[in-house]
Formats: structure tokens, C-alpha cells, sequence
């Protein structure tokens, strides 16, 4: 049964990461009284781990919930996270866009194709395949190149 989408590592999206990891090393060696570069790595790394989940799970809090509603089979609490979560990333879309950096995550796909997706796999776990079919062309009006949704659409129109 199809799995909801969590994402698939973008590697390009990992360089800027290391890049803020490095300067917050730097920052730690050369703004506070640290004993050797071991101390500085301690806390640089541990300030990078705060911010990362910190900031993933206050600002993509609706994703998450989402994704436990799922886990309990809740299909209707699920799809209005998923929703409340493509609409929020909508509207602060600076946020999903430069997400490696500004949620510290390494995302393939952005937040919104995910709340896509996830609202897909939703709606096939509810076996409402007309409402499934309607958020493929949603996913693919939005993200024509988006693989999942592509093959979704392609197994529904065979079993119609």
C-alpha cells in the first residue's frame, strides 16, 4: 500500500548545510571562549542540531501531524494537515524554497508537492479513487516532472 511521503535526499541540498555547519564551528571557535577546535565542533554542531529539528518541527508542524494522523489511519485529520500545510508553504513560499538552509532540510521535493503527494496517497488509502485522480492532475498542473503522481494516475486509469 502506498506509503505517505516523508522525502528523498537532494544531495545539492546538503552542500549549504555543511557550509552553515562550518561557519557556526568558526563562529563558536573565534566568538566564544572555547579551549580547542573539539569544543567548537561540540557546539557548533549542537547549535546546527537545535536549529535543524527545532526549526522543522515548529515550522512543518502540520506535515508531522499529518503524517501521525496517517500512522493511526485518521485519513480525514490527515488530509487537513496536509492541506493546512500545502496552504501555510504557499504563502510563505521563501521557506520551502530555500528550505535547506532556512529549515535545514535536505528535501527533494518541497513541502508544498509533499502536502500534494501525501493528500494523493490519502485518498487512495481511503480507496476514493475519483477524489486520488483529481490530486494527480493537481500534483502534475503543479509538478508535471512529479514520478509518484504520474505512475498513481497511470494505475488508476487502468484499474477504471
Amino acid at each position: 500500500m502506498a506509503q505517505p511521503l516523508t522525502r528523498y535526499i537532494s544531495w545539492k541540498s546538503v552542500f549549504p548545510q555543511f557550509a552553515v555547519i562550518a561557519v557556526l564551528i568558526l563562529l563558536a571557535k573565534f566568538l566564544l571562549p572555547v579551549r580547542d577546535l573539539a569544543e567548537a565542533f561540540i557546539i557548533g554542531g549542537g547549535v546546527f542540531v537545535i536549529y535543524s529539528f527545532g526549526s522543522r518541527y515548529l515550522v512543518a508542524s502540520a506535515n508531522r501531524r499529518g503524517l501521525k494522523a496517517v500512522a493511526k489511519e485518521e485519513y480525514d485529520d490527515a488530509l487537513e494537515c496536509f492541506k493546512q500545510s500545502y496552504e501555510f508553504f504557499s504563502k510563505h513560499e521563501w521557506l520551502d524554497r530555500y528550505r535547506s538552509v532556512t529549515l535545514m532540510s535536505p528535501s527533494m521535493w518541497s513541502y508544498r508537492e509533499m502536502a500534494l503527494i501525501n493528500i494523493l496517497t490519502v485518498h487512495v488509502r481511503k480507496k476514493d479513487f475519483s477524489a486520488a485522480t483529481e490530486a494527480c492532475r493537481r500534483v502534475l498542473d503543479e509538478y508535471p516532472d512529479n514520478q509518484i503522481a504520474r505512475s498513481t494516475m497511470d494505475l488508476l486509469a487502468a484499474n477504471t
